[in-house]
């Protein structure tokens, strides 16, 4: 019995394609808003994730193997998205159990969406080197579906889309709050039992930045993962949400725990 790796993969439980052309569809048995476009005849494919009420977006390009690559971390690397519109990003690059090659980056930058809207290619790279690199189909589209859905899982949770989205800025974690986690922190229960869920969880972030409240959106799955969470993620802080006018006010931040038993 292998530990877990707690995640936030950020993806979607529809299966329409987004805008009028069919390049872009639904990620399906998630919890939240992802597209994946097959892109070229080489077999690649890109899937670009967000959690509604969360600036985060995980970009994942997924290639054939090559035995040239290899499994890497960076904390600095970069998402190119034509020329002058970089974000910064973390990057992981590893293989699946098919022998598959995954560019996983994960950039916090509330620009990304805008940016991404109008690239006709993306490239993730370290220093000079492009890691990976992909065309782009119908961005535009991808864009106005995804924010389209998050706004209406905001609704579903009791957030107002809208006045979220008016803040000057959004509540941004102080530290990585995938790192706070460890295997530890799985439900002896579910690892007995090999277990495995989504803990989307509300966190209530205060003007001084402490987590107010922290509760779960998904309560139908196991209420361990949301236990676990909430024990985690009570002390994080952040830095507030800020209003029009720049002054400190509370602000919702959900994220999406991933439970799995690795091997």
């Amino acid at each position: 019995m292998g530990l877990f790796a707690p995640l936030l993969f950020l993806m979607a439980g529809a299966q329409t394609p987004a805008g009028d052309r069919a390049d872009w569809n639904w990620e399906r048995d998630t919890q939240t808003c992802g597209l994946h476009e097959q892109a070229g005849s080489a077999g690649a494919t890109i899937q670009v994730s967000r959690t509604p009420a969360n600036d985060q977006t995980t970009v994942m390009i997924t290639v054939p193997s090559d035995s040239n690559l290899k499994r890497r971390h960076f904390s600095d690397g970069v998402i190119k998205l034509g020329q002058g519109s970089d974000v910064t990003a973390e990057v992981d690059t590893y293989f699946d159990h098919d022998k598959r090659f995954h560019v996983l980056a994960t950039t916090q930058d509330p620009s990304f969406l805008e940016k991404f809207s109008n690239a006709d290619t993306l490239a993730v790279s370290h220093g000079d080197v492009d890691v990976a690199r992909i065309d782009l189909r119908s961005p535009a589209a991808a864009v106005a579906a995804l924010r389209s859905c998050e706004d209406k899982k905001m609704r579903a949770w009791g957030i107002d889309p809208v006045a979220w989205r008016a803040l000057k800025s959004r509540p941004i974690p102080l530290e990585s709050l995938t790192q706070r986690f460890s295997s530890l922190d799985y439900p002896l229960d579910a690892l007995r039992f090999l277990v495995t869920g989504d803990a989307v969880t509300r966190l209530d972030v205060a003007p001084d930045g402490s987590v107010r409240q922290c509760r779960s959106l998904n309560a139908s799955e196991y209420k361990g993962f949301e236990d676990a969470t909430c024990r985690v993620l009570k002390d994080a802080r952040f830095k507030p949400a800020l209003d029009s006018t720049g002054g400190a006010v509370a602000a919702p931040y959900v994220i999406d725990v991933v439970f799995r038993v690795g091997r």
